[in-house]
Order: C-alpha cells, then sequence, then structure tokens
C-alpha cells in the first residue's frame, strides 16, 4: 500500500512538472534511482525484541488422563502394610516376595475407592523394597495434610510408578520420614489439598516424570526438615502454587534438566527448550530450577544470528542507513514525502547549477 501511494504521489507530481517545463532529464534520473533504492531495500528490517512468542503450552508426552480401571480387581478400599507384614496380606494383588532390591514386594492392578477412609494405601515402617505400580486410588477423606491416595511413613526403599493419585479429599501422595523412594510416570492431579506433600526427615527421594496438575493447594511441597531430593522432568501445570521448598539441598534439576511450570516467564532463545532464566521456587530455602523446561521461543535471534543480520546490514550502503533511519523515525508516507523533497531539493540545486552554467557559457560565447 506504501508502495502505490508513493507511485501515485510520484507520478502526479512528474506530471505537475512537466507541464510546467520545471522537470529535466536529471530529476527524471533521481526519481528512477529512488524508486530502484525503495524497491530494493528489504521490506523487513530487523528490529531484535526481548519478547517471546508461544509454541507448546507443556509436553504433549505428558497429558492428563482419565483414571484408568485395574486390569484385574478392582473396589479395594483400604490396603495397609505395617512392618512388612507383606506374608499377612494374601491378596492376589499382592505378590508377597522376598522384599530384596533384586526380588521386591508388589502391590500392582488395583483401583482402590477409599470410599472417605483416611488412606488409600499406607506402607508403615517398611524397609523391604517394594513397587506400587498400575493403581487407581481416589476418594480418600479429608484432613489436615494427614490424608492421601498413598501415603509412605517411615518407608523407605519405595517405587511409586505409574498410578493415578486424583480425586483424593486431602493429598494425592505423602511421604513422612520415608528415604530412597522413586517416584515416576504417575497422574496427581485434582487433588484437595497437595498433589505431593513431604515432611520430617524425608530425604534422598527421586521425583521424575509424574504429571502434577490441578491441584488445589500446592503441586509439591516439602517442609523444613527435607533435604536431598531430587525433583526434575515433571509437569506442573495449574496448581494454586506449583511448588513450595522449605528444606534443605532438594534439587530441582537433574543433569541439564529441569521440570516444566506453566507460570514460568522467561523463554528460550536457542531452540534447545530449556529457559534462559531459572525458576524460583517459593518457600524459604531460595531453591531455584536452574534448567526449567521451555516451550516459549524469544522472538530475539540467537546472538550469532544477530551479528550475521548486523554484518548484511553493514552491506546495504549509505542509502539504505538513511531510508531505514527516515523509516525509523517517521511514518511510511511520511518518509516518502520526506523521500521526494530531498530529491526535488537536490534536482532544484541541479538545475540553478546548469542555468547558471549556461548563463556563464552564454556571456562567454558573446564576448
Amino acid at each position: 500500500m506504501f508502495y502505490l501511494k508513493l507511485m501515485i504521489l510520484l507520478t502526479n507530481f512528474y506530471h505537475l512538472n512537466v507541464r510546467k517545463k520545471i522537470i529535466s532529464r536529471s530529476l527524471l534520473l533521481a526519481l528512477l534511482f529512488i524508486m530502484i533504492i525503495i524497491f530494493s531495500y528489504p521490506t523487513e528490517i530487523h528490529k531484535p525484541s526481548n519478547g517471546f512468542s508461544q509454541n507448546n503450552s507443556y509436553d504433549e508426552n505428558i497429558k492428563l488422563v482419565d483414571p484408568k480401571i485395574s486390569k484385574y480387581w478392582d473396589t479395594v478400599q483400604f490396603i495397609h502394610i505395617y512392618y512388612d507384614n507383606w506374608s499377612a496380606n494374601d491378596f492376589d494383588w499382592i505378590q508377597n516376595r522376598t522384599g530384596s532390591w533384586s526380588d521386591p514386594h508388589i502391590i500392582e492392578n488395583v483401583t482402590i475407592n477409599a470410599k472417605n477412609y483416611r488412606i488409600g494405601i499406607l506402607i508403615e515402617n517398611s524397609n523391604d523394597y517394594f513397587i506400587i505400580r498400575n493403581c487407581t486410588v481416589y476418594n480418600s477423606s479429608k484432613g489436615n495434610f494427614d490424608t492421601a491416595g498413598i501415603y509412605l511413613k517411615n518407608a523407605n526403599n519405595g517405587s511409586i510408578i505409574d498410578n493415578n493419585l486424583l480425586f483424593n479429599n486431602g493429598s494425592g501422595l505423602i511421604l513422612e520420614n520415608s528415604k530412597n523412594n522413586t517416584i515416576t510416570e504417575n497422574q496427581i492431579v485434582n487433588n484437595t489439598e497437595n498433589g505431593m506433600f513431604f515432611f520430617c526427615e524425608s530425604k534422598n527421594n527421586t521425583i521424575y516424570a509424574n504429571n502434577i496438575a490441578n491441584n488445589t493447594i500446592k503441586g509439591i511441597e516439602f517442609n523444613q526438615s527435607t533435604s536431598w531430593n531430587i525433583i526434575y522432568n515433571n509437569n506442573f501445570t495449574e496448581n494454586k502454587i506449583n511448588a513450595m521448598d522449605n528444606g534443605t539441598k532438594n534439587q530441582w534439576y537433574h543433569g541439564n534438566l529441569g521440570n516444566y511450570w506453566d507460570d514460568y516467564k522467561g523463554c528460550d532463545a536457542n531452540r534447545d527448550k530449556i529457559g534462559e532464566t531459572p525458576y524460583s521456587i517459593s518457600g524459604e530455602s531460595g531453591a531455584q530450577d536452574l534448567y526449567p523446561i521451555c516451550y516459549k521461543n524469544c522472538i530475539s535471534e540467537p546472538r550469532e544470528a544477530k551479528e550475521e543480520v548486523n554484518k548484511k546490514d553493514n552491506e546495504y550502503g549509505f542509502a539504505n542507513v538513511f531510508i531505514e533511519y527516515v523509516l525509523n523515525n517517521t511514518g511510511l508516507i511520511a518518509s516518502g514525502i520526506i523521500i521526494i523533497e530531498v530529491t526535488v531539493g537536490i534536482t532544484i540545486f541541479i538545475n540553478k547549477k546548469r542555468k547558471v552554467r549556461l548563463i556563464n557559457d552564454t556571456f562567454s560565447s558573446d564576448k
């Protein structure tokens, strides 16, 4: 549109001056030169910005799912393992083994509707190795951070894998004074209190690849006596507070991989899906996720690309620098008018010089 209006202005100017016999061959050449410069000048001016454009809201591999029903058993109300009394539970859905690292006890493939019991699965005072896998636990009763879908109390060496802990009236998962547990690939969503709560000397636990979303109070919380827990590659989405850390030396990344936070304000400049600035965790510890997963691409290009752009810009020459300066400081139409006026001024100056030279030549020939 700008170029069309500019062409109309130049055409009208041309016809007006032809009628008045003011325009000269020099003016035509100057106008043609200006038109060539304008049309050959790049239409996009590189202006690095500190903003960003969003691509993905969260990792497409981590999505909310409906509660899965167990393959074999369902409608169990409460499971309680106390002082490693695995052998006392003669149920098909509990595999009582030796409890060693290579032969752990297993609870799997069971759906537990707690029906307002305080807890769905309680493992208490246990040092045997165990696995809770592919279970759905929901509808535990409301409490003061002491009720949950799964509760580990003084329980060590467990693996909580691929479970649905959701729609509990307390928390999804609680660890009290529990150590060396692995919590991975669980859906911990829509719980009335916290998604996960760690307190009372819970240490050296690893929490990764979980979906922690839509929990009413916090996605995950560590109290003052917790320490040395590792939390990475989790998805934190739409919790009232995604995370709170009041503990000591809890680490919110592993290697160069942190967590996804839906309230992260930074962006990814080099397209490696890691944010350029840390994510600060709420709480007294001052903890940070140094490598937050990020799908917001910065609009500004990486430094190497900027340097290449600047190098090319320097090759445009004086004419393009002048036009860019005018465009950056005026509107498009005003820029066209300024360029025309400059051209006309140059042409008038040239014509005056020609007239003076012709008059001098005439006087010289008369002599």
